[in-house]
Order: C-alpha cells, then sequence, then structure tokens
C-alpha cells in the first residue's frame, strides 16, 4: 500500500438495532481523526489536514490510552450527531468503546463505539446522521432482514427508517416466508 493510500479516508458504518423502545448504534470509523480535529467532509487523504501530526499520535496510542481520548471527547461528538423520531430528538449515551491494539500505524485501525438511546412512544419512523466534518456514512437497519441500508455525506440524513423490530414478528414473517 503506497503512503497516500494508507491514510484514505474511508466512510463509517452505523447499525442501527431497535428492540421494543431501545435503540442501539454501533458506529465502526477510524476515530483518530475526528478526535484529533480533523474536517473530514471532502477530505480523502488525511496526510493533507491540517492536524495530520495530531492523527498520526493518536493512531499511535495503545487501546486504552486511545479509548480515554475517544471518551474524552465523546460529549463533542455526541452533538454532532441527529437521532430522531418524527420532531423528537433522541439522546444517544455512550454504551461503549472498542479499538483494537496498534498494529501498523501507516495504516488506519477501525474502532467501535456501542451507543444507546430511548425512543418516544409511537411508530414514528427515524431519521439517523451526524455533521460533515464527522465523514461520509453508511446506515443500515439491521433489526431485520429487510431492513434500511443508505449512505450520507455533507451532513446530510438518512430517508425516515421505519422502527419495526425483528423481534417476534420478524420471526413470524420468517417462518411462514411472508
Amino acid at each position: 500500500m503506497t503512503g497516500a493510500s494508507a491514510h484514505e479516508v474511508q466512510p463509517a458504518v452505523a447499525d442501527l438495532n431497535f428492540e421494543g423502545r431501545t435503540v442501539s448504534v454501533v458506529v465502526r470509523m477510524a476515530l483518530e481523526a475526528p478526535v484529533a480535529g480533523i474536517d473530514l467532509q471532502g477530505l480523502f487523504d488525511t496526510n493533507e489536514a491540517e492536524n495530520s501530526e495530531s492523527y498520526d499520535t493518536m493512531r499511535a496510542l495503545d487501546p486504552l490510552g486511545f479509548e480515554n481520548e475517544v471518551r474524552g471527547f465523546w460529549p463533542t461528538m455526541a452533538d454532532k450527531i441527529t437521532l430522531r423520531a418524527g420532531e423528537t430528538e433522541i439522546e444517544l449515551a455512550l454504551a461503549g468503546v472498542e479499538v483494537p491494539e496498534v498494529g501498523n500505524v501507516e495504516l488506519p485501525r477501525t474502532s467501535t463505539l456501542r451507543l444507546e438511546g430511548a425512543l418516544p412512544r409511537g411508530s414514528e419512523p427515524v431519521v439517523f446522521g451526524w455533521t460533515g466534518d464527522l465523514g461520509a456514512l453508511v446506515i443500515r437497519d439491521v433489526s431485520r432482514e429487510d431492513g434500511y441500508t443508505g449512505f450520507v455525506t455533507n451532513g446530510g440524513l438518512s430517508d425516515p427508517i421505519e422502527r419495526r423490530a425483528g423481534g417476534v414478528f420478524g420471526g413470524v414473517r420468517r417462518l411462514f416466508g411472508d
């Protein structure tokens, strides 16, 4: 892999799971860039960013050290995320951070954020997204087999995502092939 492609910006992936009145969101991304203050909107290579040295320093941190950096950054990141059911904003809490061991620091490492929120009563669909500085985002509803998949850039929001969880209803549908 060349030096330029080693710092190539990849989209994040957010998996939404609806279970009763709870939504869990699992985000997988190279978190070093936003923690280092790099604006990913329109950026293709982190070497071109103003804070690229800070990014490289973050990538070399051991998992616990970087997890602490992520937890410290979480309030800032939380303000950049939108999750809404109808007109109701859903607050997401940080439920966990998983950071892989430091490997080849020339390659990005994908860390995982686990987020949870309480869904309001009702059945209004949700929309999900974040500000453009966090980069492009693949959004998937993993609650059921035929769930939503979308791609947003520049701070866009997903199309409305139905809140039907797979649960019993989804199991019955699969069982009878409906």
